[in-house]
This record gives C-alpha cells, sequence and structure tokens, in this order.
C-alpha cells in the first residue's frame, strides 16, 4: 500500500503598507468604525486555509492616542489585524523600517494587538528570550523555523539595553536564531528580509549579498519585502531553496510604475522519501484597485488571474493595464504561465 503523502502550505503575501487614504477608506462615518476587511474581499481564498500564511505589516498599531496616519509615520487603527487574522494569516512579520516609528511602547502595542488576533509576531519582540523571538512550528513530519529582520528603523533609536525589540540584519544575531531553531528541531528555516533600494525592478548589491550570507547559514526560504515593487525569484532545482527578493505591495495606496502590484506565494512542501523537499510553488500577481467614491478612495486587492471577471463587478476597472501588469510580473519573475 503506498503511503499517503503528507504536505503544507505556505502562503506570503507583500507590504501592508497603510497609507492615510487607507485608512479614510475603511472608516465608516454612520458606525464610527474601521473595517478593511472588503479590501481583501477578493484575495481571502487564495490564503485561507494555508498552515502557515506571512504578511508584512509596514506600519504600527499604536493606538488611537497618536493619531492613525500613514507616512512618515505609520499608525493603523488595530481593526486592520481583524481584516488580516479574517484573509487566514497566521504569521505577521514586523521587522520593517517603519516597526520603531513610536518607539517601544509602539512595537509593543504592536505585538499585543497581533496577539489578541491569535496571531503571531516575528522580527519584533517584547523579550529577548530567543525561544520566544524564534518560532517553530511542528507540522508532524516536518518542523518549520521562522524570524525576520530588517536593515534599519529610519533612524529611530532602539533602546542600546533591549536590542532585542527589533531585529536588524546582524549576521551574529541571525546565525544565533538559526542555530536556536535547529536545536530547537527546525528542519525547514524561513526569513523574512527587509532589505534594498525603493522601486527598483531588480535586487541592489546588498540584497544579492544578504541572500548568499543566509543561504551560506543554511537558510531555505527568503522572503523579500521593502522595494514595494515586485523583484525577481530563484527556484532551486533541489527543492531546498527559494529566494524572491521582493514580493512586492499587498495594501497601499503608492501607484505606479508597479507599486500598486504585488504577488501571493503558494508554496506547497510535501515529504519525499522521509524528507522534506518544495515540491510546487504558485505565483498570484495581485493589483490594488482604487477608485473614487463618496468623497473618498475605495481600494480592492485583484487577484490579475481573475481580473476579467472580477474587473466587471468594480467601478472605473483598467482592464488594459491589468492585462499589461499580469504579464510583466509573470515575466518577471520568469514563470511560463501565460
Amino acid at each position: 500500500m503506498t503511503p499517503q503523502k503528507r504536505s503544507i502550505r505556505l502562503i506570503a503575501a507583500g507590504d501592508l503598507l497603510i497609507h492615510d487614504a487607507c485608512i479614510q477608506s475603511a472608516y465608516n462615518i454612520a458606525d464610527k468604525i474601521y473595517d478593511f476587511k472588503p479590501m481583501f474581499q477578493y484575495v481571502k481564498n487564495y490564503i485561507k486555509g494555508a498552515d502557515v500564511a506571512i504578511c508584512n505589516l509596514e506600519t504600527t498599531i499604536s493606538g488611537i492616542s497618536h493619531g492613525y496616519r500613514g507616512y512618515p509615520e505609520f499608525n493603523a487603527p488595530e481593526e486592520l489585524l481583524d481584516a488580516v487574522a479574517d484573509c487566514g494569516f497566521t504569521i505577521v512579520s514586523t521587522a520593517n523600517n517603519h516597526a520603531v516609528d513610536y518607539g517601544e511602547a509602539g512595537i509593543l502595542a504592536t505585538i499585543d494587538a497581533i496577539r489578541k488576533r491569535s496571531l503571531l509576531a516575528t522580527g519584533t519582540s517584547d523579550t529577548a528570550d530567543p525561544s520566544v523571538r524564534n518560532i517553530v512550528l511542528d507540522f508532524d513530519f516536518v518542523k518549520v523555523g521562522i524570524n525576520s529582520y530588517t536593515y534599519g528603523t529610519n533612524e529611530h533609536p532602539v533602546p542600546s539595553c533591549k536590542k532585542w525589540l527589533i531585529n536588524m540584519i546582524d549576521f551574529d544575531l541571525i546565525k544565533a536564531d538559526v542555530d536556536n531553531m535547529r536545536k530547537r528541531g527546525a528542519d525547514i528555516i524561513i526569513v523574512g528580509l527587509h532589505a534594498g533600494e525603493e522601486y527598483l525592478t531588480m535586487p541592489d548589491r546588498d540584497q544579492v549579498t544578504y541572500v548568499k550570507k543566509l543561504r551560506d547559514l543554511g537558510v531555505n526560504i527568503i522572503l523579500g519585502n521593502h522595494p514595494h515593487i515586485v523583484q525577481p525569484s530563484i527556484e532551486d532545482p533541489s527543492g531546498k531553496f527559494f529566494i524572491i527578493y521582493s514580493i512586492g505591495n499587498f495594501l497601499s495606496n503608492q501607484r505606479d510604475p508597479l507599486r500598486d502590484t504585488g504577488v501571493i506565494l503558494d508554496i506547497e512542501i510535501s515529504e519525499i522519501s522521509d524528507n522534506w523537499k518544495i515540491e510546487r510553488i504558485k505565483y498570484h500577481p495581485t493589483y490594488v484597485h482604487r477608485w473614487e467614491q463618496h468623497g473618498k478612495f475605495e481600494f480592492r486587492v485583484v487577484p490579475l488571474d481573475k481580473y476579467q471577471k472580477i474587473g466587471c463587478e468594480l467601478p472605473e476597472f483598467p482592464f488594459n493595464k491589468a492585462e499589461a501588469m499580469l504579464r510583466h510580473v509573470y515575466k518577471h519573475l520568469k514563470i511560463d504561465a501565460i
């Protein structure tokens, strides 16, 4: 009798870069509440049900006392995380250049808001304990270790006695974290890498150097963020290594060129002859459609492989642009999918 194949499904999406227009769009004046869920209604089914689903929270959830705002110091309503959980995300990466926009208090408030939704935060921490800072998930046939790191904090200082509040790209730290996860049984190491020059379609020299060092440390999957534009991926034929230099934006008010696109990664990791292997990777390009209605912008994240159907439901949908973006992303990722 052939043994039943065992596998897990990993989903990864890009930056939640919540600008003023996104916050205003989510506000319901009549009910005096924020609701971000409609913005993700068309992509929920791509995420829901995954064993691991990661997104990059490029805003703080620091509380209403600071005022809700976008650039340059981001602070979104905690209802954003209700939408994140509703989509099916399980892990929120918080190591990015805006994580310290409201100091230590903002970091801790964000972690607390994430945990209240039964989500896990990676990249920032309320403790130096490596068994908390480094996530290890047990999926029976394979254990997965996860952490994330950022190049900087926009010059917002981190207390010297509390460097563990946020993970910087420090390879001594990363090596110690990888060792910790391996000692706890992690077979696969996933790292979120917040680095690179913004708005470039190709990785810069720093990104390439970082990826080589991470691979030398035994990291298996690298999920790049920060450029806000989709950058190429590399699928190693061994099935033991994968990198995408930038996943792009998931939701933001950034527009052209290409800043309103991203990709949802769908990775299947299977048990092959008592070992694990990345067996399949699917790419679902996305587009943030924006239109004006009742004096404010409305936003919907649209999966581009279904733009012809979904576009018919939305005002002012740019069908020609959607087709061009779909082809660009597939070609840029070197995918023969059209």
